[in-house]
């Protein structure tokens, strides 16, 4: 602490009672860079070189942001000044996790996860393994990156250790499932059985 008060030019003697105005200035977190031992590796220059990278990732994703001529980054930045808070939307990750976990919006429904758990106890063993190993994905939804990867962490942590599991998915997720119900409700011979 001695070495702080060193820093800063001031002592108990020279310093105002009740008179703590330290931090006010950026200047006074300097004296942090000059005792650190990492070097000053966390200098505002490297600061602003990582809200830029953010900036644009934040532009990247969110289109609108490049439109409005309000979310400009000095803008952006007069605005962070004011409220010191950033306030960064989850959305675009909280959409794909509903099918996992409805209950997230409300809903008092099973995920995907359960719909594993509930259905392959139903099936004797040998058919399991048949199920695991033949399952496909299709659908708009399996587009959502990652998505294939979570059906099939889930599915594994859900399936005895080290059984084999395939996961398909259709050449076109958006429109296989309506040319594969058109083609059995073409067929005659399906309906009959």
């Amino acid at each position: 602490m001695r070495l702080l008060v060193q820093q800063t030019g001031m002592d108990s003697v020279t310093a105002p009672r009740n008179a703590d105005d330290f931090g006010e200035n950026d200047e006074d977190w300097d004296v942090y860079n000059k005792i650190s031992k990492d070097d000053g590796k966390d200098t505002v220059e490297v600061l602003e070189t990582r809200l830029k990278a953010i900036d644009n990732l934040v532009r990247k994703y969110n289109p609108a942001m490049n439109k409005n001529k309000e979310q400009t980054r000095e803008g952006i930045l007069r605005e962070l000044q004011l409220s010191k808070r950033l306030f960064l939307s989850v959305e675009r990750c909280q959409i794909p996790e509903l099918l996992f976990q409805p209950t997230m919006c409300g809903i008092d429904s099973g995920g995907l996860t359960d719909m594993f758990q509930m259905i392959f106890p139903q099936y004797d063993n040998k058919t399991q393994e048949e199920m695991a190993q033949n399952v496909f994905v299709t659908g708009g939804c399996s587009l959502f990156s990652g998505f294939l990867e979570r059906v099939s962490a889930d599915l594994r942590s859900s399936r005895p250790f080290n059984q084999k599991i395939n996961i398909y998915s259709a050449k076109d997720p958006l429109l296989d499932s309506w040319r594969g119900a058109a083609s059995f409700a073409s067929n005659a011979e399906w309906m009959k059985k």
